[in-house]
């Protein structure tokens, strides 16, 4: 993990961070090229994220209805 220190705290911090945690200084100027790439790092992870768990409730999903599935093909072979 690479950090830095706070100009406004002294601290020492995270380096990709845009705000102290401590102080709350700013301390990437919204207009820089790195803040930009941060936050388009940010919402790429929260956009990946979200598809994961959007994937995972469809795979439980198919799983309730496989079982649905199952005792549907059940309950019809006893009918039989």
């Amino acid at each position: 993990m690479m950090t830095n220190v706070c100009s406004g705290c002294g601290r020492e911090i995270e380096k990709n961070f845009v705000y102290c945690p401590w102080c709350g200084i700013q301390l990437i100027r919204k207009e820089s090229r790195e803040y930009q790439n941060l936050f388009f790092e940010q919402v790429e992870r929260k956009r990946r994220t979200e598809q994961e768990q959007k994937l995972q409730n469809v795979g439980k999903q198919l799983d309730e209805l496989e079982k649905e599935l199952d005792v549907l093909v059940l309950c019809a072979e006893l009918a039989r």
